[in-house]
């Protein structure tokens, strides 16, 4: 490199900030000028850089150990680079090699580096945390040679267990297991077992049960089964617990659901199964008066709502405690659902709760397309008043008077605002628009009709 190149060279190095650098295009330069020819300013540049917000803050150190450059690495330590400093989100270099997989960075930064093994992040997690859903001798080498905290939480309550079975690492889990505890809880008073099942690994979950003999009665904090949670993902899991572990079909959790009330908001094929082979009761109520439908209505589950209705006759008029039918439910989501449950179900869209609103007042809470086919396919009634004497009217300027604002300017404007208001305003006559006490927003949108 000739001087006057390597002056302006230095020059653009010493002014990098790191957002750019991702150790791809621009690494093989700098390392043959760092590595080989030694350049003090070009080094000292390097260790004193910090990246922008892209990067949280990660030093050129941080960069180079997430990448697994460990000859960048020992360059930057040997000019001074701090092994312990911490991005935004408290994170060292070894967290960041440990996350990555990245052995020999990971090995050399405790061996040689002195990095501080149980350091923690914002969230209270240590490198064998990041660790834990890796090589498996990432793990041993912190925990045999460098006396990682094995049973170490984060502030969740999470063990390192925890997240090895989160990130479905058989290998590491049935070593940790041999030096940990199976049945912790984290802050939720999930088990690993919940984990496992949480993430639908059927292995994890037999090998668990089978060799470890972990809890299949264990409940969370909210009285949640095993059955509860894999109900809510994958068939295999569900269908292993009722054979192995005699799970309870029918068990409620703090809010009176059963299994079936959470299968509702996951796969058609687990509440199909559920229903034919366990008898599972379509009907049944939480706490709130809630039934299967309500909740499936609610989370727009197409499939299941049209299964529940067709094949095992699920009362689409079924109110909860608060008067409130499936169709209420259904209008604050997708407009697939409640056109099938009104143009096949007959679903009443005039029904009204116990405090007197009508599906459309609970629709002005959802989406655009769901109230302006309401009001212009099925006539909904706009002057309805609730027993507060509220019409859909106030309620649509109550619930969106600040997105009304915010969007109005926006005619794409996906959930409800001033284009709402405009449906609405159409539909009624200036004395129901009067009724609306101290709206700003109807002024608003009286200038801007008079402009069309």
């Amino acid at each position: 490199m000739d001087i006057q190149y390597e002056d302006k060279f230095v020059q653009e190095v010493a002014a990098i900030k790191f957002a750019d650098l991702t150790f791809e295009s621009k690494v093989h330069l700098l390392q043959r000028t760092v590595l080989f020819q030694g350049h003090e300013a070009i080094l000292k540049s390097l260790v004193e850089a910090t990246t922008t917000y892209y990067y949280k803050n990660q030093t050129a150190l941080h960069l180079a150990a997430e990448e697994g450059y460990l000859d960048v690495v020992q360059c930057l330590m040997k000019h001074g680079a701090d092994v312990n400093v911490k991005t935004n989100y408290d994170r060292t270099a070894l967290h960041l090699a440990a996350r990555m997989n990245k052995w020999d960075v990971v090995q050399w930064l405790v061996e040689h580096g002195k990095a501080n093994v149980e350091a923690t992040d914002t969230w209270g997690r240590t490198v064998l945390h990041y660790a834990a859903g890796g090589n498996l001798d990432v793990v041993q080498l912190l925990v045999e040679h460098e006396k990682a905290d094995v049973n170490a939480i984060d502030k969740y309550g999470e063990t390192v267990l925890h997240w090895a079975v989160q990130e479905n690492n058989l290998d590491v889990i049935k070593w940790l297991v041999e030096h940990g505890n199976v049945d912790a809880m984290n802050n939720n008073g999930e088990t690993v077992l919940h984990r496992a099942v949480q993430v639908n690994n059927l292995d994890v979950v037999k090998w668990l049960v089978e060799h470890r003999n972990a809890n299949l009665e264990a409940t969370d904090k909210w009285g949640g089964t095993m059955l509860h949670l894999a109900a809510r993902g994958n068939l295999d899991v569900v269908q292993w617990l009722m054979e192995h572990g005699k799970a309870n079909v029918e068990a409620t959790d703090k809010w009176g659901r059963t299994v079936l009330h959470w299968t509702a908001l996951g796969n058609l094929d687990v509440v199909q199964w559920l229903v034919e082979h366990e008898k599972a009761n379509v009907e049944a109520t939480d706490n709130d008066g809630r039934t299967v439908l309500h909740l499936a209505a609610q989370e727009n589950k197409w499939d299941v709502v049209k299964w529940l209705v067709e094949h095992r006759k699920a009362n689409v008029e079924a109110a909860d405690n608060h008067g409130q039918t499936v169709l209420h439910w259904a209008v604050c989501g997708k407009l697939n659902v409640v056109k099938w449950l009104v143009e096949h179900r007959k679903a009443n869209v005039k029904a009204a709760d116990n405090h007197g609103r009508t599906v459309l007042h609970w629709a002005v809470r959802g989406k655009l397309n769901v109230v302006k086919w309401l009001v212009e396919h099925r006539k909904a009634n706009v002057k309805a008043a609730d027993n507060h004497g509220r019409t859909v009217l106030h309620w649509a300027v109550q619930v969106n008077k600040w997105n009304a604002v915010k969007c109005k300017c926006d005619p794409y404007c996906e959930h409800l605002s001033y284009s709402i208001l405009v449906i609405l305003y159409s539909t009624a006559s200036m004395a129901d628009v009067n009724t609306v006490n101290g709206s700003e927003i109807f002024a608003d949108l009286l200038c801007e009709t008079q402009k069309d």
